[in-house]
């Protein structure tokens, strides 16, 4: 679809709005994202089961921003960053029988290494661990009324080890000997492991695309994209940090983190890593994209 579709349909679902400007903004796994008026966002997904992660956004993210600004009342507006408000969501209709979001731009760059300074790295740093521990700090029951899924640790791993099953008759037969071996012997260490864990709300895509930063700050300005937030480890929050911009400035972030973080908890996170280009694969493999399946084979 073209810029122009996407005007038309959010003119037609939101009449009161008038657009003076519409443009493609970006694109990722699930979603297309398109700035109206140089100040919006609006959201479409890709495929139909992407549509449901809206309806869950819609629901949690009023009620996070609430907590998360009801801590940080302690921190110096320098400090303090936002994520995506709902300032308008289309549960389907006449006008238009898809499910789309929008919230208000906020504005910043993605967040690289090269701005981790001398100068600025100890405040982004402290931002980062200060949203994750008051993000895993965040009721489950609430985030489970609120429609996120997930569950205990026990699920948690169930689902690693469905997961499991599918790489061993989707993916290995793809890799040379030597990366078999390594895929095998790390996820049976993942499902062996007998460390006890306590799972939390999590953003569970806390990559660098989705950490914005304000330059003129030297600050972190917002957490978007929070299509995959679920109920799992919080582990797994960091293993984004650790393959965008290493361990040292990981290390810098759980300095500043509340929730408990143990060796096993590093362990879990270097998993986690390793597991990012399994993702990608199944990812190309599901979709029918073989650019991700290279991409994941090239990763392994």
């Amino acid at each position: 679809m073209l810029a122009e579709d996407y005007r038309q349909i959010i003119a037609a679902c939101f009449p009161a709005l008038t657009i003076s400007s519409c443009a493609i903004h970006s694109q990722g796994w699930d979603s297309v994202a398109v700035m109206v008026n140089d100040q919006l966002i609006f959201r479409f997904p890709k495929r139909r089961d992407v549509e449901p992660q809206y309806a869950i956004e819609d629901r949690l993210l009023p009620a996070l921003a609430r907590e998360l600004s009801i801590e940080n009342e302690e921190l110096s507006m320098s400090s303090q960053f936002s994520i995506p408000d709902v300032a308008f969501f289309w549960p389907g209709g006449a006008a238009y029988r898809g499910i789309f979001i929008g919230h208000h731009l906020i504005k910043g760059a993605q967040l690289t290494a090269a701005h981790l300074t001398p100068e600025h790295v100890d405040l982004i740093a402290r931002q980062l661990g200060e949203f994750l521990s008051a993000l895993h700090r965040f009721p489950v029951e609430q985030a489970t009324r609120l429609g996120v899924s997930g569950g205990d640790q026990a699920a948690w791993q169930q689902r690693y080890q469905e997961q499991f099953e599918q790489i061993q008759s989707r993916v290995l037969p793809l890799l040379d000997q030597a990366a078999r071996a390594r895929l095998m012997r790390d996820w049976q260490a993942f499902l062996n492991d007998s460390a006890r864990f306590s799972t939390t709300l999590i953003h569970h895509d806390l990559v660098s695309e989705h950490i914005l930063y304000n330059a003129a700050r030297g600050t972190i300005s917002g957490i978007i994209d929070w299509g995959d937030t679920a109920i799992g480890d919080p582990a797994i929050d960091f293993a984004g940090l650790l393959a965008d911009y290493g361990e040292a400035f990981m290390e810098r972030v759980l300095a500043h983190y509340q929730g408990p973080a143990d060796a096993s908890f590093r362990q879990r996170t270097r998993f986690y890593l390793s597991a990012m280009p399994i993702n990608t694969l199944l990812f190309g493999l599901d979709t029918a994209q073989a650019q991700y399946v290279r991409a994941g084979l090239a990763e392994l």
